[in-house]
């Protein structure tokens, strides 16, 4: 069972990443809350760029506005998650849950979601320039109907 970490210990590891991402490395610590519990957690407007998020549990987590650029969340749980408008550029998502996600408006330009999970996941309006979606479970035409995708958009059917 994944380690739930306290909303204290959570404020502390957002603070030290931001001292981190401010000086460039020199202050703080980059954040690596890798495999632990964080269902339900409010992390609207968080600076999580180049956080490490890895089998991450954040079921049900509100992260709107939030920016996890360059972040790495592969084969985390963001079931039912709400990402309206985040930043998700360049980050690393394959093998991620994103089942009923909301990620209307978010920024997945050039994002990995290779063999994600995407069943009911509301893309409304989402840039996906440039974002890997091989082998991505549950996508539909109709959620690719509604987003950006423009050139680049590498999207393949599983086992293709």
């Amino acid at each position: 069972m994944p380690e739930a970490l306290s909303q204290h210990a959570l404020d502390h590891v957002l603070a030290a990443h931001r001292r981190w991402l401010i000086s460039a490395g020199t202050e703080g610590e980059q954040a690596d809350l890798r495999g632990l519990d964080l269902h339900g957690r409010a992390l609207w407007r968080a600076d999580l760029r180049h956080a490490r998020l890895d089998g991450c549990i954040l079921r049900g987590a509100d992260l709107d506005h939030a920016d996890l650029s360059d972040a790495s969340l592969a084969g985390a749980c963001l079931e039912r998650a709400s990402l309206w408008s985040a930043r998700l550029q360049r980050v690393r998502l394959a093998g991620a849950d994103l089942g009923g996600a909301n990620l209307d408006h978010a920024d997945l330009c050039e994002a990995d979601l290779t063999g994600a999970v995407l069943a009911g996941a509301s893309l409304w309006g989402a840039r996906l320039y440039g974002a890997t979606l091989r082998d991505a479970q549950g996508l539909t035409a109709a959620q690719l109907a509604t987003v950006c995708q423009g050139g680049g958009t590498r999207v393949a059917a599983a086992g293709a």
